[in-house]
């Protein structure tokens, strides 16, 4: 495993770092000699993770937890103070999804998808941020969505929780640019996760379809903009990087 030097110092957590995007990132930092800690609600896929990096050399510790609960995130960023005595970065991932027009649209699901993709968001901010403070500053990346940037029908449930991720980010940066925390967010087109892959050929080719590049991403391309946000685009802060293949680029 090859690192980085100046951050093999460094600290973060991820969460929903089981599958996918979140997965990716935590290997992606773990991998330039960041310590991580990886939280997310399915205990037994998270050790799977955290198995893989440390036998690759890296270090790396599971924090079961829900975002939607303050008691968790509080929990989590305590995990990586007294694992590993900072925080530096964070990377707020866990999200999920709620599909359905307008007026098909189950309530529940849309109340899933707020609290889920935006409080927890905010809650994690919550936790992460005096930590950052400590430590004399750092970096938040939040994961957005193509679908905070434009709409797309069918899916108004997630892309309202997403562009309240957006909104977010961009209050909150500006709330502690002073503070040497810079908080961005990446805004993911379709990618190869666990959710799409888990549909049909003809789903993943229709999303495929709204790329200007015709193809998904893999969660590992969306990590390597996520680490850059993170702790190389230094004069970077309020920023919502699309990361979508073109779609927004028309």
């Amino acid at each position: 495993m090859s690192q980085t030097p100046g951050l093999n110092s460094k600290v973060a957590v991820v969460t929903g770092a089981n599958t996918g995007i979140g997965a990716a990132t935590a290997r992606a930092l773990a991998a330039r000699g960041v310590s991580v800690v990886l939280a997310a609600r399915r205990e037994d896929k998270l050790s799977e993770v955290v198995a893989g990096i440390t036998k690759a050399g890296g270090a790396a510790v599971a924090c079961p937890a829900d975002v939607t609960s303050e008691a968790d995130v509080v929990r989590m960023v305590g995990t990586a103070q007294e694992r590993f005595g900072r925080l530096d970065f964070a990377v707020n991932n866990a999200g999920t999804s709620a599909r359905g027009r307008l007026m098909d649209l189950d309530i529940g699901a849309f109340d899933r998808a707020m609290a889920v993709n935006f409080r927890g968001t905010l809650l994690s901010m919550r936790a992460e941020i005096p930590a950052l403070e400590r430590a004399g500053g750092g970096s938040i990346v939040n994961v957005a969505s193509v679908g905070g940037l434009v709409g797309v029908p069918g899916l108004s449930a997630y892309t309202s929780s997403k562009h309240a991720v957006v909104g977010l980010t961009k209050s909150v940066a500006l709330e502690y640019a002073e503070q040497g925390i810079r908080i961005n967010a990446i805004a993911p087109g379709g990618t190869a996760t666990e959710m799409l892959n888990s549909g049909t050929p003809e789903q993943r080719d229709f999303l495929a379809s709204y790329s200007a590049m015709k193809r998904v991403a893999e969660p590992g391309e969306i990590a390597a903009a996520i680490v850059f946000l993170l702790t190389d685009a230094t004069f970077c802060t309020g920023t919502v990087l699309a990361c979508d293949g073109g779609q927004t680029a028309g």
